[in-house]
């Protein structure tokens, strides 16, 4: 049993970091009844003050109000609250075991552009497939207003539309978002639509947004990549994409609007980085870093076109991907179907192949210098 000491009474403050050290340790909630509700909880010594408890870390717990005056009273004894704070410990340890043990495999891609008609949901489906080829599980998350990268990759895309033409959710129906994940043609390949699920459950940013974040990053844990696709209608969709992806890329066409969408497409890529920084370390979330820019339906077939080639690779040579796509005939222009797989021998099926390798690559280099 532990012994309480007789030493002078402790009138130290405690640090605020220490308190934050503690906060983040409990996970915001009473070690005893996990009582989650900041206003009321408390910092509890162990060894009480007036026995000589120090503020050393160790001594230190979070505790409801309700919680902290029982253990005052003695109707919850010392050993009580000194084992579920070992519990804490010992569960905090695990979680970071496993963020560091699957942080370097699962890679999260985005891919946006501050400007529609790049190609972006064809490349965030083609190269979903290209990682499913290669035996990877792959989780495709679509964040986009409209919903055509689920449509064109679920297996029943009648039941998509159904789902959109029913009434929202009530969240006391208990439907979580693990369960809007759909199968696809390829086995080793899913789709989420997510914005869809928000749509029905009517998810509101100011009280949400932490609860399904912390979701959304325990189901990319289950997958080898996760490529997101996301469009530049303001969304919470959006918002929970970019704060969950660990690499963007961007397709732009080499024309005057491409340059000023990518310049737009940084800034945000800024901001949620800076959003990111005041988010809990439980989350485990890293920067979101550019992977790459990839000029997409590009030709030069005049010489304005020729300048703007130069001016996109003496402006932004450090982003600029070595891959590029041109424009393949035999591939069908923009439309509401994605679902269409170009055929091996392709123009579009040998460019697709070659710019996956090159952000893998690109990932693998940025891991090792990070």
């Amino acid at each position: 049993m532990i012994q309480e000491n007789s030493e002078n009474k402790n009138s130290d403050p405690i640090r605020e970091t220490d308190r934050k050290i503690l906060f983040q340790e409990s996970n915001s909630r009473c070690i005893i009844c996990f009582e989650k509700n900041i206003k009321v909880l408390e910092i509890h010594h162990i060894i009480f003050r007036k026995n000589g408890g120090s503020n050393e870390l160790e001594n230190l717990c979070v505790l409801c109000r309700n919680c902290h005056a029982k253990a005052h009273k003695g109707d919850i004894s010392i050993e009580e609250v000194f084992y579920a704070k070992i519990r804490c410990l010992y569960k905090l340890e695990t979680a970071e075991k496993l963020l560091k043990s699957t942080s370097t495999i699962v890679n999260r891609i985005v891919l946006t552009s501050e400007k529609g008609g790049v190609g972006r949901t064809t490349l965030s489906i083609l190269l979903s497939y290209e990682a499913a080829k290669e035996g990877k599980k792959v989780l495709l998350i679509d964040a986009a207003e409209f919903g055509f990268a689920s449509i064109s990759t679920i297996k029943d895309p009648q039941y998509l539309e159904y789902l959109k033409k029913t009434h929202a959710l009530d969240p006391k129906d208990g439907i979580t978002v693990d369960q809007y994940i759909f199968e696809t043609n390829y086995t080793s390949l899913k789709v989420l639509p997510l914005q869809l699920y928000l749509n029905r459950t009517l998810y509101q940013a100011s009280t949400h947004r932490m609860q399904l974040l912390d979701a959304l990053n325990k189901i990319v844990l289950n997958y080898d990549m996760v490529f997101i696709d996301v469009d530049r209608t303001y969304s919470e969709a959006r918002a929970l994409s970019f704060l969950l992806a660990d690499f963007a890329v961007i397709p732009i066409q080499s024309d005057r609007d491409g340059v000023m969408a990518l310049k737009r497409t940084l800034r945000i890529i800024e901001m949620f980085n800076r959003e990111k920084k005041l988010l809990p370390e439980k989350f485990g979330l890293s920067e979101l870093q550019v992977l790459g820019v990839l000029l997409n339906k590009y030709r030069i077939k005049t010489n304005w076109e020729r300048q703007r080639a130069f001016y996109f690779q003496k402006e932004f040579p450090k982003f600029l991907l070595k891959t590029y796509f041109c424009e393949d005939t035999k591939y069908p222009p923009f439309r509401n179907d994605y679902s269409i797989i170009p055929k091996p021998d392709s123009v579009m099926a040998f460019q697709i192949t070659q710019l996956y390798r090159e952000l893998k690559d690109n990932i693998e280099l940025s891991r090792k210098e990070n």
